[in-house]
């Protein structure tokens, strides 16, 4: 399964969404993976996922990095961990109308949530933001594929039993 990510910036909004783009893998056709889902229908809730990422930032552009943020007192090592403002318990179908849509208007971000060093304006905070939901949904959407692939990948067909 392929998936799309859109992002967009409009009256100070910044808004990401995630559609599903193509259905199919190296080991399944894409007809063999819409009859999947629709076989096994799962949903992406977001009361299971922590919207939470470690950024930093290259360029103007806010990152996501495996790099644990620098120790309290320590020198900072240009990594913060943000974490997103609570979002409502969304349940979506994993299906050909699947869009998991987030947007937040950088005017309404409070300043706490700033850091001098690292992450400056509620601007680039608002793109940290849209990046961390779609990193966060895309990876849920990869676990929840990879265990619906294994319920019944080969059960359905027939064949031919000589007795």
């Amino acid at each position: 399964m392929d998936l799309k990510v859109t992002k967009n910036i409009d009256n100070n909004i910044f808004s990401v969404s995630i559609t599903i783009d193509a259905y199919g893998n190296e080991q399944l056709s894409e007809s063999e993976e819409r009859e999947l889902i629709s076989n096994f229908p799962v949903k992406l809730a977001y009361r299971n996922l922590m919207f939470s990422r470690n950024i930093k930032i290259e360029g103007s552009v806010p990152v996501i990095t495996d790099t644990e943020p620098a120790a309290t007192g320590e020198e900072s090592n240009g990594v913060i961990k943000v974490t997103l403002p609570p979002l409502s318990n969304k349940e979506i179908l994993i299906d050909d109308s699947f869009n998991a849509y987030y947007k937040v208007d950088y005017t309404k971000i409070p300043s706490v949530v700033l850091d001098e060093n690292i992450i400056q304006t509620k601007e680039i905070m608002a793109q940290a933001y849209c990046e961390i939901f779609a990193d966060v949904v895309c990876k849920a959407i990869s676990d929840i594929m990879t265990e619906v692939r294994k319920k019944a990948p080969a059960f359905e067909g027939e064949s031919i039993v000589s007795v």
